[in-house]
């Protein structure tokens, strides 16, 4: 039995003794303070980790079949596995990294942030709408249905401390150079994530992880701070900013 409660600083064990119809039984259960739940939860609550190994955190963009760049500035390492397809650097982008076309540690980081995806299941709320523009997520995991654009100009806020998990039915589209993502309240980029099943489109101001599970992540007009990946296909990137600095 899991208990938030906030008397806790962070997680204890304890046992009580439960009593039913003069049977008695002692109980072993673990008291978590509020927003240290493991590995998130619904609406509500949530950890603070997405569960993002080393072998990942110095990457900002990880294709599969390539990573295309047209006049962007890249913070972290590109890599690409298994395809070593990556263009652009230098003659069009720069990038304070490393370039990993198709080699050891871009392998690694492929797969672990596979089974980071996958281990994304959680019990999740459903959303009434995949349309976000002007709403506010407390932490939590969220299932969020299907829209033609989900980020049509307005701001989707993800506020207080702990993990904020969005899970996407099928894309997810931000249009408009005033779509945004914004953290308040002690939310944190390092436990912000958005599990795409197919394809990603980010435009104007974004923040978190980015996983594509089979489509392409294309970042047009972005500031990024995180990372993008695609298991499927490729990144390509157009007058684009990102940084994984500060997303660890």
């Amino acid at each position: 039995m899991t208990i938030p409660t906030a008397s806790v600083s962070r997680a204890t064990e304890v046992v009580i003794t439960a009593t039913y119809r003069g049977d008695s039984k002692p109980v072993q259960i673990r008291l978590f303070a509020n927003g240290a739940l493991p590995g998130g939860g619904g609406g509500g609550g949530g950890g603070s980790s997405l569960n993002i190994p080393s072998t990942v955190t110095a990457f900002a963009l990880l294709g599969s079949s390539g990573v295309t760049c047209t006049a962007s500035t890249v913070v972290g390492d590109v890599g690409s596995w298994p395809l070593a397809a990556i263009t652009g650097f230098p003659a069009s982008c720069s990038d304070a990294g490393t370039i990993h076309a198709a080699d050891s540690a871009a392998q690694t980081a492929h797969n672990d942030l596979v089974n980071v995806y996958n281990s994304w299941t959680q019990p999740c709320q459903n959303l009434a709408t995949g349309i976000l523009d002007g709403v506010t997520l407390a932490p939590g995991v969220y299932c969020v249905p299907h829209a033609a654009s989900n980020l049509n100009g307005g701001t989707l806020t993800l506020t207080g401390s702990g993990t904020h998990i969005l899970r996407f039915t099928d894309t997810f589209i931000m249009t408009g150079a005033s779509s945004a993502i914004s953290l308040s309240g002690g939310a944190t980029c390092s436990g912000t994530g958005f599990q795409i099943p197919t394809s990603g489109t980010l435009t104007g101001t974004a923040v978190g992880t980015f996983l594509a599970n089979t489509g392409a992540v294309t970042a047009t007009n972005v500031v990024l701070t995180g990372r993008a990946a695609t298991f499927g296909t490729a990144v390509t990137m157009t007058n684009a900013t990102i940084s994984n600095a500060g997303c660890n």
